[in-house]
């Protein structure tokens, strides 16, 4: 690999080397990866037939690569570039097409479209020469990698509008990303002025990006700077908080690997697996994000002290209570605190996603089926008007005056859980979110922090994600407590059946139960 007249150069052999164990890994890795995305996708193949596609083209995609693999040659070589073609297509349609219009992130669809285009300039070169002209391609040999190239850093140019977290004020003032892409460059730049010659056949090794070896490129500055904006762009978006966003920024880390050269069929892997990552992170990213941005991270070791003040202070209420955390595969946990009071079962659950704490739940009583609708649903003081999450009910709402509180559902009802006493606890107007009432069954409710709420009410986000006081503000649970206390009066005065201790452990279990099962979707369903 390396050159008897650079073999002296020690860091000329280390980047080789290092080179070859990306290569070789990252290429294994890509046909694990797209074996496995076309095995999870395909059984979803009926009802989405964008992803029908894309699996389609994954599976003959590979099938040419093994092909190539045992047998290279002219004809192999032609369909594997047709293959990579159709594959980008389907990439692409699946991209526009898949999942609801209102969560595709338009940033990725447009930074796939620019990603593809150098991509497909080297699929039709080859198209065009195996079954046009081959002459005519050699002639223009020159045109057609002079268009690929500026095709490609017009591609890294953009993709920091594109790709990048967001909001994206925020990502490009955090200086590890900048420090480690400016770092980069520099060293490329560096070590192209100590050796010019060997770090130009490197790069034509390692990336398929050929730049003149016998004088400076006139565009060497061009590269260098696409070099620097893409490495910001897949280090800001490989160390983001939202999943969805890191897989934008691996998917573009294998299409750097992959490179522009595509002289060992297993680059086509990386390829594959790359923009398959970022189309399938088009629906996803905008919601994670948006989560992120609307609660912060909160340190697990404080959310630990803060349940458990949580649960000293209810035990007030429900001596006997238990707490428990269920982790799904995604890393969404959720924290419920299960016990009885005055003979009703009452379930506080607390869902957090990557940290962030997405929703809070209480229930007093048995858990309502899906289809049973609220008798009567109690709405607080709400920043977004209507809170997001509410159970399906007919009825107008209605402004109970007195309170400054809306309801839906008969009066004569919210009169006698109202009572004439005053309620123990937090006021029905400062309660954030929905409470809602199933006859003989249960009172619930549920918010949604930072969407139908403001972040401190009822639990100190702010406080508890602040470095400084945090395990300070873990400390105090009185604002959750004093809305939980108002829902067991409103269950003792609706009447909410007292169960046998039994009975109660039985609805505390199916509570678990289906705690584990909702934590991924709770926050976005209409069900309580």
């Amino acid at each position: 690999m390396i050159s008897r007249s650079h073999a002296g150069a020690w860091w000329l052999t280390a980047l080789d080397y290092a080179a070859l164990f990306s290569f070789y890994f990252a290429t294994t890795l890509a046909l694990v990866q797209l074996g496995i995305t076309v095995f999870a996708a395909w059984p979803a193949r009926r009802t989405a037939p964008a992803g029908w596609l894309l699996g389609t083209a994954v599976i003959g995609l590979m099938a040419m690569v093994a092909r190539a693999v045992i047998s290279a040659g002219s004809t192999v070589s032609l369909l594997l570039d047709v293959a990579l073609m159709l594959l980008i297509l389907a990439v692409l349609l699946f991209a526009w097409l898949n999942g609801p219009a209102g969560r595709r992130d338009w940033g990725i669809r447009i930074g796939l479209i620019a990603i593809s285009v150098p991509l497909l300039v080297h699929c039709v070169a080859a198209a065009y020469a195996g079954f046009i002209s081959l002459d005519a391609v050699a002639e223009g040999k020159d045109s057609w990698q002079t268009l690929g190239l500026l095709a490609m850093c017009g591609a890294a140019i953009v993709a920091p509008y594109c790709f990048a977290p967001r909001p994206f004020a925020n990502a490009v003032v955090r200086i590890v990303p900048v420090v480690v892409a400016m770092s980069l460059a520099t060293g490329g730049a560096l070590l192209l002025r100590n050796d010019y010659v060997a770090t130009a056949k490197l790069v034509d090794r390692t990336l398929g990006v050929e730049i003149s070896a016998m004088r400076a490129d006139p565009k060497l500055a061009l590269y260098l700077l696409s070099l620097a904006t893409m490495l910001w762009t897949v280090i800001s978006a490989a160390t983001a908080p939202a999943p969805a966003r890191r897989q934008v920024g691996i998917g573009l880390l294998l299409i750097v690997l992959g490179g522009n050269g595509y002289r060992w069929p297993l680059n086509y892997l990386l390829i594959a697996v790359g923009l398959t990552l970022i189309a399938y992170a088009t629906t996803m990213v905008r919601e994670q994000e948006r989560l992120v941005e609307a609660t912060p991270s909160i340190d697990d070791g404080v959310w630990s002290t803060y349940v458990a003040s949580l649960a000293k202070a209810l035990k007030t209420h429900a001596p006997t209570l238990h707490v428990l955390s269920t982790r799904d595969a995604d890393a969404d946990v959720s924290t419920l605190l299960i016990g009885e009071t005055d003979g009703m079962a009452l379930r506080v659950r607390m869902a957090r996603r990557q940290g962030s704490l997405e929703m809070v739940d209480v229930l007093v009583g048995r858990e309502p089926r899906r289809t049973d609708a609220p008798a009567l649903l109690m709405f607080g003081q709400s920043p977004a008007g209507t809170p997001v999450s509410v159970p399906l009910l007919s009825g107008t709402r209605s402004t109970v005056e007195d309170d400054r509180i809306d309801i839906i559902g008969p009066v004569e009802l919210f009169a006698k859980l109202r009572g004439d006493q005053p309620l123990p606890g937090a006021a029905l107007v400062d309660i954030p979110g929905w409470i809602g009432y199933w006859r003989d069954q249960a009172i619930g409710w549920r918010v949604l922090p930072g969407r139908d709420a403001s972040l401190d009410s009822p639990v100190p986000i702010h406080d508890l994600a602040h470095a400084g006081s945090g395990k300070a503000a873990a400390q105090n649970a009185e604002r959750l407590v004093a809305v939980v206390t108002t829902l067991i009066a409103l269950a003792r005065r609706g009447d909410v059946p007292r169960a046998a201790t039994s009975d109660a452990s039985d609805a505390a279990s199916d509570a678990a139960s289906s705690a584990a099962r909702d934590v991924a979707s709770a926050a976005a369903s209409d069900e309580p």
